[in-house]
């Protein structure tokens, strides 16, 4: 069905949502992990296939969750299947030979412009949404924007995976460093820099130790995770019981339900233009009210000599 990419180029609506199938397969007897399945399917052309639907826009048209953009995250998913928890570097060699530096790059400016561009079709259809009387165009809207940020969510997940494979390619491959910003003249690197960092501002990561050896996993944040207050994260900090890592964990636990019901509210409250002038201007207006304050106190008056 999916032999190699000139097969999935032939391919209908029927047989990709077959292949979405398939790679949910695949996924689940390959994560845990299992060793044996990590280097069967690594040394096969599954890896090709995977790649060429990690580059691919074939999927774009399809508006189908399964198989839109979603199938890309389950190639992407399987690829960093094969690495989790390994340490003889097998899997990474046999990735590398696949797949060149070029391909890491490249995609990574690829995710990048086409969520940007779903993002402004979003911020697009909500405003005709808004300003449409007709009921069943609203809804139409309302489809389109649901569909898209589903889209862009879908992306983000499979930045979390070329993330992860870079980390663990580049033991074996030297990738040029992209922490400080390029030349301006090199204006490939400078395009390459600007989707890296941001789509870093999308994942969070953690630190699993793994049989002793720390692996570092990305996963899409929440888009309301911008709204959550410093002082709120400064307040935890301060609080939270250090102690051990059950302590932490339980820490971080007991709290994350306000965290997400605070960020939901300040979230939503983004819509509204007279929140975000306040915010914009918040140090100015407590300065203000401050010295409101000090000369009710104490009025100023004109001194007679």
């Amino acid at each position: 069905m999916a032999r190699d990419r000139d097969s999935i180029r032939t391919l209908d609506e029927i047989f990709i949502l077959a292949l979405g199938r398939a790679l949910d397969f695949l996924i689940e007897v390959t994560q845990g992990p299992c060793a044996e399945n990590q280097l069967c399917i690594s040394g096969s052309a599954v890896v090709e296939v995977c790649g060429y639907i990690a580059c691919t826009s074939q999927f774009e048209c399809l508006t189908k969750p399964e198989m839109g953009y979603g199938i890309k995250v389950k190639a992407f998913t399987l690829l960093s299947a094969c690495l989790e928890g390994r340490s003889d570097l097998i899997v990474e060699k046999r990735l590398a030979a696949k797949f060149e530096l070029s391909f890491y790059n490249s995609t990574v400016i690829q995710l990048h412009s086409i969520i940007k561009e779903l993002e402004t079709g979003i911020s697009t259809v909500t405003t005709q949404s808004d300003t449409s009387k007709d009921k069943d165009r609203t809804k139409n809207y309302v489809d389109q924007s649901e569909i898209k940020v589903f889209d862009v969510e879908s992306l983000v997940q499979c930045a979390a995976c070329l993330f992860y494979l870079r980390d663990k390619i580049s033991q074996l491959v030297e990738f040029r460093s992209i922490c400080a910003p390029p030349k301006e003249s090199d204006r490939s690197q400078v395009e390459l820099y600007v989707a890296y960092k941001e789509l870093k501002k999308r994942l969070g990561y953690i630190e699993v130790n793994w049989m002793n050896r720390i692996e570092i996993l990305y996963y899409p944040m929440p888009t309301e995770a911008e709204s959550l207050p410093l002082t709120t994260m400064l307040e935890f900090e301060g609080t939270v019981n250090l102690e051990s890592q059950d302590a932490r964990v339980k820490g971080i636990m007991d709290a994350s339900v306000g965290f997400m019901d605070e960020m939901k509210v300040l979230d939503g409250l983004k819509s509204y233009w007279m929140y975000r002038v306040i915010k914009a201007n918040l140090v100015s207006i407590q300065y203000s009210n401050f010295f409101s304050f000090c000369f009710a106190e104490h009025p100023v008056t004109a001194g007679s000599h």
